[in-house]
């Protein structure tokens, strides 16, 4: 893939057609634009590429063209465009990056350089452009970032908010597009949020959606 701010970690800034091993013992990955965050088998969270925002969380705005350590004790770890989230393995969550739209939750529009928490007892996190999504380990679903312009974050209100709102309950997964948010409850119904303009949502219209629309379940 493309490899212009060395974020494939390969030692080059030379675009690759095919894969190029790039580290060992690594247990995930997570994609940002023009970076890349890797989670090693021993918990220790290694990050490359971009950083004019602070997405790699080093505590520097200064590009990477090796991976440098950014924490220890991680779990998860996901990318926004130029934001990052990461779950520590007590279910503390932290965020850097860019933080325009208040996508970090942290209470603020101001980016991060380095990581802060934002909220605890988080079992999974789902990033999107300029929102964030944050499932608790009690099946709440929090968003917090961009909402003004599409309603992504499904909180009915159609604004912006820089600290996670609750949006809904019972939620076993979610995933974020770049401007809208799909919600998986128990019981297999899925629900939708958001930018529709191409019927991203598939709720059969074209409408931009505030609140979350029902599009499948089971049940039927």
């Amino acid at each position: 893939g493309r490899n212009t701010d060395y974020q494939l970690a390969d030692g080059t800034n030379v675009d690759k057609s095919t894969p190029v091993q790039v580290m060992t013992s690594v247990s995930a990955v997570g994609c940002g634009y023009n970076f890349t965050m890797l989670l090693k088998r021993d918990g220790s969270l290694w990050a490359i590429g971009g950083n004019a925002y602070g997405q790699l969380g080093d505590g520097t705005s200064v590009d990477k063209t090796t991976p440098v350590q950014v924490m220890t004790n991680v779990s998860a770890v996901n990318c926004g465009v130029y934001h990052t989230m990461i779950l520590k393995a007590d279910g503390s969550l932290y965020a850097a990056g860019l933080n325009s739209n208040g996508q970090l939750g942290d209470g603020t529009g101001a980016n991060k350089t380095a990581p802060v928490q934002v909220m605890t007892n988080v079992s999974a996190v789902f990033p999107g452009a300029g929102h964030t999504m944050m499932l608790k380990r009690d099946g709440s679903l929090w968003g917090t970032g961009s909402n003004a312009v599409y309603g992504e974050l499904g909180d009915g209100t159609g604004a912006n908010t820089t600290m996670p709102v609750l949006v809904l309950t019972g939620v076993s997964a979610a995933g974020c597009g770049y401007n809208h948010t799909m919600i998986l409850k128990t019981g297999d119904r899925l629900w939708a949020t958001g930018r529709n303009d191409t019927g991203q949502l598939g709720d059969g219209t074209g409408t931009n959606q505030n609140v979350p629309v029902l599009i499948y379940s089971d049940l039927y």
